[in-house]
Formats: structure tokens, C-alpha cells, sequence
């Protein structure tokens, strides 16, 4: 009797390994297709920022080129604000 119950739990022990090996396996095939699809995903937006970056840039030159005066009067603006912005943070913090 004793025999047959270690038996039994050796058979047992088996069929538990041979689950966990399945798991191990599906597991590893489920986070090397996440790695694949995560790797493709960050291509395909580094693709598309590139894009937009270069669309951007050629648009800004373009507007440059066609209005040059404009252009230097909307940097200057700009420059101003935040000059002004960067003046009143720094006289809050003393």
C-alpha cells in the first residue's frame, strides 16, 4: 500500500512538472510576442514622429521664407513673454 501511494505521488509530481513546463513555455512565447509587438510599436511611432517633426520644419521654413518680417516680430513676441514670464517667476521665489 505504501508502495502504491508513493507511486501515486511520484506520477503526481510528474503531472505537476510536466503543467509548469507548459506554463514556463506559454509564457515565454506570450512575452516574446509582447517584446516583437512593443519593439514594432515604438518603430512605427518613432517613424511617425519623424515624419511630423520634418513636416513641421518644412512648414516653419516655408512661412519664414514667404514672410520674413512677420516672422521675426512673432519671435520677438515670443521672446518678450517669456522673458516677462521668466522675470515674474524669479521675483516671486525672493
Amino acid at each position: 500500500m505504501a508502495a502504491r501511494q508513493a507511486q501515486a505521488t511520484t506520477s503526481h509530481i510528474h503531472e505537476l512538472r510536466h503543467s509548469a513546463e507548459q506554463a514556463i513555455d506559454a509564457t515565454r512565447h506570450l512575452a516574446t510576442d509582447a517584446v516583437r509587438y512593443a519593439g514594432e510599436s515604438l518603430g512605427e511611432a518613432r517613424e511617425q514622429v519623424r515624419r511630423s517633426v520634418s513636416e513641421g520644419t518644412d512648414s516653419a521654413s516655408r512661412l519664414i521664407s514667404e514672410q520674413p518680417v512677420k516672422s521675426v516680430l512673432i519671435a520677438a513676441a515670443t521672446g518678450a513673454v517669456i522673458t516677462a514670464l521668466a522675470m515674474s517667476l524669479g521675483s516671486r521665489r525672493h
